[in-house]
């Protein structure tokens, strides 16, 4: 880790709780290069992190007290330099609220904010330490920060773009080449989010910042203040059969589901305190959202199964199912995940996972190749995205049949016994049953 003298000028702090502008600011300076590094702020109220990796060369990086871009801000805001630098990895940032007047306003809703667009806009991976009395979140890229009341800012989350690949060569020389395979891979830009519904896994939030990084773009989803929290969901047709002859096959499908199908148990059961609104008929099937009421938390319904196989003998053993107690059924979401509920059975638990205020499941954008921060359950056998934590095996708890595999932060549901794939905040069914797309 390569670093430079930090050069802190000794002047009076302000609080920023959407006050008058500073009047004085202490800087601190540091060079960060490939190896990463710790800078900290001149009154050591903020850290940033910065993990190996995250820079592709030094960087001259500073923090720098700074006059409230707007209302909302809880203790001092920072402006952490230089502006609009990308990072290739999230950088952390913890602030220290011991010394913050928080005005009544308890400390498991502080969150680390961004300004942008107008407005703050909480960071995603929130988590708050009441012993340490610090409060953390992580970005890929330097702008102001703040810390903010998550019940008073807008709840966002950040979707992500990945990279398109194209492979050339390989074996025997293919393409003219010795048999070396050589793969190239583009990032998807905001320049292609702009024309992509970006923030289709959340109905009703606005894109509104996007930054290009080295492996895709990172944009915000954001809902209003007092909105409704919607996820997407959907079912589409499948369930064929096939029957051949001597003269050649022929596939029959059933029609796909449609709104008068369903209800808020079938396609929201993995979302409680969810209801399924805004349906609309498509020659595939249906689509809608769950909705959470404004002010409500976000939750969502884990399982784990036991785990069962057969011996070379072809005799079938299963394992004593997990158990609520031998578990931990949130772990994967934000540290403050309060657990609701959870029930055993001979097979396994259900559980109840409710995220903390302003924090919503992360959702791959639509489009990308890349994505992360899912959680999964479901019954035969599941496997999930970059990040996500996945139980599967026997029955599961929140999928009725078939098998079920979630990508990047995607949530399946399924029935008819088809085969459902959910997958970067799209809304894929199978069968006559339903899948949630939505995270």
């Amino acid at each position: 880790m390569k670093l430079s003298l930090a050069l802190t000028l000794p002047l009076v702090l302000a609080a920023a709780c959407g006050s008058s502008p500073l009047s004085h600011q202490a800087t601190t300076t540091m060079v960060v290069g490939t190896a990463g590094g710790m800078v900290e702020s001149a009154d050591g109220a903020l850290q940033v992190a910065i993990p190996a990796g995250a820079l592709p060369s030094d960087v001259m990086v500073t923090i720098e007290t700074a006059s409230a871009p707007g209302n909302g801000a809880v203790g001092t805001v920072y402006e952490i330099g230089p502006t609009g630098t990308q990072f290739a990895m999230p950088v952390t940032l913890t602030f220290d609220y011991s010394a913050v007047a928080l005005n009544g306003t308890p400390p498991s809703a502080l969150r680390v904010a961004t300004f942008a667009s107008g407005d703050w806009q909480v960071l995603a991976a929130g988590s708050v330490d009441t012993a340490a009395k610090t409060v953390s979140g992580t970005t890929m890229h330097l702008s102001p920060y703040a810390i903010v009341s998550a019940t008073a800012a807008p709840m966002c989350t950040t979707v992500s773009g990945g990279q398109s690949c194209t492979a050339s060569g390989g074996a025997g020389g293919i393409n003219g080449t010795d048999g070396t395979m050589t793969v190239t891979c583009t990032p998807s830009l905001c320049a292609d989010a702009a024309g992509r519904n970006v923030c289709g896994a959340y109905p009703g939030a606005k894109m509104t910042s996007c930054t290009d990084g080295p492996n895709g773009y990172t944009a915000s989803c954001c809902f209003d203040p007092g909105a409704s929290i919607c996820l997407a969901a959907g079912g589409s047709g499948g369930g064929c059969t096939m029957d051949c002859s001597p003269t050649g096959c022929t596939v029959s499908c059933p029609p796909p589901p449609t709104c008068a199908d369903v209800t808020t148990a079938s396609v929201c059961g993995a979302y409680p305190g969810a209801t399924f609104q805004s349906c609309t008929d498509g020659p595939s099937g249906y689509t809608g959202a769950c909705c959470f009421a404004p002010g409500a938390p976000v939750c969502k319904t884990v399982g784990s199964a036991r785990a069962c196989g057969a011996d070379s003998n072809g005799v079938m053993t299963c394992e004593p199912g997990p158990t609520c107690a031998g578990s931990n059924p949130c772990a994967g979401y934000p540290d403050t995940t309060t657990l609701q509920s959870c029930t055993d059975s001979p097979d396994g638990y259900t559980a109840v996972c409710c995220y903390p205020a302003g924090e919503l499941p992360s959702s791959g954008a639509s489009g990308s190749s890349s994505g992360g921060g899912g959680m999964t359950s479901g019954g035969g056998s599941s496997s999930s995205g970059a990040g996500g934590t996945t139980s599967g095996g026997g029955d599961g708890a929140t999928s009725g049949g078939g098998s079920s595999s979630t990508g990047a932060g995607g949530t399946t549901s399924s029935g008819g016994g088809g085969t459902t794939v959910s997958g970067g905040g799209g809304s894929t069914g199978s069968g006559a049953g339903t899948a949630a797309g939505a995270p």
